[in-house]
């Protein structure tokens, strides 16, 4: 009797034992799906209302992905032990144990009465949002790639030819190409002026030369070297730096901001950042002055198309107001293009540069 008591107390102690982790174990398998859908959807909201850079982005992204995976097989170990417990448990006690399989036939059982069902959904649901989470990834990339590509294309090409397009552009005087502008400017006292995208550096020489101060960037390195070349005897500011950011301009004001044939390289979804930047760096009733070109997109210079009921809705955006001044053709002779002189303000503010153009 001792004996059997003994046995049938050790029994128990196994079977209470087994059945507390068999418990413990099925409690974590259901808390599964809801770590998932934390952890995933705080990641995606993470990434979708982040202003930090794209690597953050895909960082998060990947973290989700790698989540969801690391959570798959966490699942399938989970079940491994609870099948193996459910194994034991027919074994010791089989006359106490239940068995929930279905067929899992439409017109059986049941379509969702199979053995592992739940396990199969679960983990169809991490894949799924694993998957997810892997192209949002890859679109990101692509993004970024597509991004890169369009920033660089226009920099390679004016790097490529630089002296021959420095050729053209030299051949047109300040007064030619801005007459608005050159009105506004001369025998003005002196301004603080940013030249943006100063290409071979001839605006920015006229303005240093009618004695203004001139910060000059320029995104091609090749074109910005040719410039200071050309002009040496000027006391112009050559920086290599590009829209939207304008980094190495840092915080300061300038009372005239001169953006000569650079909208059209803006991608379009960059253009409110960039006029958000330039709003930031214009001085109380300072200027942007901008020439819209109107003709076909060019892909190998990296030429988007560009309207003026376009850059009106972007400026009002960003607080400016703009002010058609003039409509010219192509002084390079150019059929196809013509350009639009533009002049932005904020909004509610007058400057003494557009009162004094005509």
């Amino acid at each position: 009797m001792e004996k059997e008591q003994i046995e049938h107390e050790i029994s128990l102690a196994a079977f209470n034992q087994n059945s507390e982790h068999f418990r413990s174990l099925n409690s974590l398998m259901w808390q599964v799906p809801l770590i998932a859908m934390t952890l995933t959807g705080g990641l995606w909201y993470g990434v979708s209302t982040s202003q930090s850079s794209q690597l953050i982005q895909v960082c998060l992204l990947l973290l989700a992905s790698g989540g969801n995976l690391g959570l798959f097989i966490a699942l399938s170990r989970i079940r491994f032990i609870m099948g193996r417990y459910l194994k034991w448990f027919e074994e010791k006690y089989p006359a106490g144990y239940v068995k929930a399989e279905g067929d899992g036939r439409f017109r059986g059982d049941g379509l969702f009465t199979g053995r592992k069902v739940v396990q199969r959904v679960f983990q169809t649901v991490l894949i799924a949002a694993s998957c997810i989470s892997f192209g949002l990834i890859v679109a990101t990339a692509m993004e970024v790639y597509s991004t890169y590509k369009v920033r660089t294309v226009p920099s390679s090409y004016y790097d490529k030819h630089a002296e021959e397009l420095a050729d053209a552009y030299e051949s047109i005087s300040f007064d030619r190409a801005h007459p608005e502008l050159f009105k506004a400017l001369s025998a003005r006292a002196p301004v603080r002026v940013l030249d943006v995208g100063s290409g071979t550096g001839r605006d920015a020489a006229w303005a240093d030369q009618a004695g203004h101060y001139v910060i000059a960037v320029e995104p091609a390195a090749k074109m910005l070297n040719l410039a200071k070349t050309l002009h040496t005897s000027t006391g112009v500011t050559w920086v290599l730096d590009s829209l939207p950011e304008l980094k190495k301009v840092g915080d300061q004001k300038f009372d005239l901001i001169i953006l000569s044939a650079v909208w059209m390289h803006i991608p379009p979804a960059e253009r409110a950042d960039a006029l958000r930047r330039l709003s930031q760096l214009l001085d109380a009733n300072g200027l942007v002055y901008l020439t819209l070109r109107v003709g076909p997109p060019d892909e190998q210079r990296g030429f988007f198309s560009v309207t003026l009921d376009e850059l009106k809705t972007l400026t009002a955006s960003a607080g400016l107001s703009t002010t058609l001044w003039s409509t010219a053709p192509d002084l390079l002779s150019r059929p196809d293009i013509k350009w639009q002189r533009i002049a932005m303000v904020r909004a509610g503010e007058k400057s003494p540069l557009l009162e004094s153009a005509p």
